[in-house]
């Protein structure tokens, strides 16, 4: 903000920094628009802060993923199962309707969890660290 305070125009400042007018020109609007919200100077630092912002949601959620791993491996009987099955007899939706959840998201809960498939079973799985 300094050098738009200082009375440089947009293409001065891209001129002398390298950032395309467009760029310097949301930035500045957001400036303005976060001190207005803040009721605070541009020059405070929470005006650069980015907003939080909800972004797509985390599909499972932490208690969804955790839910499907404990029935995994709760029965030796389950952890034969294939993911597929297991997806189809929990009935997890996946991001799109009807859909199921992803053989290759599931496998990524378990092996997130240091669990992954040996001779058709789920087992945990033993990693050697240094």
């Amino acid at each position: 903000m300094t050098l738009r305070q200082e009375g440089y125009t947009e293409r001065a400042i891209e001129e002398k920094t390298g950032v395309k007018k467009s760029t310097i020109n949301r930035i500045y609007k957001h400036t303005i628009q976060r001190s207005t919200e803040l009721q605070v100077s541009v020059d405070d630092p929470r005006c650069y802060q980015s907003r939080q912002r909800p972004g797509r949601p985390i599909y499972p959620s932490h208690k969804e993923a955790e839910r499907i791993f404990e029935y995994t491996v709760s029965t030796l009987e389950n952890r034969r199962k294939t993911a597929m099955q297991l997806i189809q007899e929990l009935d997890v939706k996946g991001t799109k309707p009807g859909k199921l959840l992803s053989e290759s998201k599931f496998k990524q809960i378990m092996y997130d969890r240091g669990y992954g498939r040996k001779d058709n079973v789920w087992e945990q799985e033993h990693i050697i660290k240094d």
